[in-house]
């Protein structure tokens, strides 16, 4: 009988555990959001006054943003109870957007110039692959199982 399904004090403490886990890392992912999102206002109130500063703003505006973003789609991953298709769908998009991210930051930082093309190409290359596996896993989901179900939504088909 599988653990979830049973009814025993091993399940129970089994469900317990994940639900404070669960709980923990939501929590953990709102505070990082906060305080990510209030250096980012700090950040911006600091360097706009500058004309020097206007370019640094703009990186680190930039950089929470998509640092917002993937903190986000962490949380709708954690918080929803979707399959494991579905998730893992979910984590190629976050991996993409952490790769975009990186991306960005070896351009806008001139003290990395000498390393970039290397990087850039590593990034690129990674990128194309998460991009193959999140196409392969859509063309996967496409179809339906042995039993008439989808992959990912769980339900029969009209």
């Amino acid at each position: 009988m599988a653990l979830e399904k049973s009814s025993g004090p091993l399940a129970r403490m089994h469900a317990l555990v994940g639900g404070f886990v669960s709980v923990l890392a939501v929590v953990l992912l709102l505070v990082i959001a906060v305080v990510t999102f209030w250096n980012s206002l700090r950040t911006l109130g600091e360097n706009l006054g500058s004309t020097s500063g206007v370019s640094v703003a703009v990186e680190a505006a930039i950089n929470d943003a998509l640092l917002l973003l993937i903190i986000g789609e962490l949380l709708i991953t954690v918080t929803q109870k979707a399959n494991l298709v579905r998730q893992l769908l979910e984590f190629l998009v976050i991996g993409v957007t952490t790769l975009v991210r990186h991306a960005l930051q070896l351009v806008l930082r001139p003290e990395t110039s000498k390393s970039v093309v290397p990087d850039l190409l590593l990034d690129a290359a990674a990128i194309l692959i998460l991009v193959l596996a999140f196409l392969a896993v859509r063309v996967v989901e496409a179809r339906v199982d042995g039993s008439g179900r989808s992959l990912i939504h769980d339900e029969a088909p009209a």
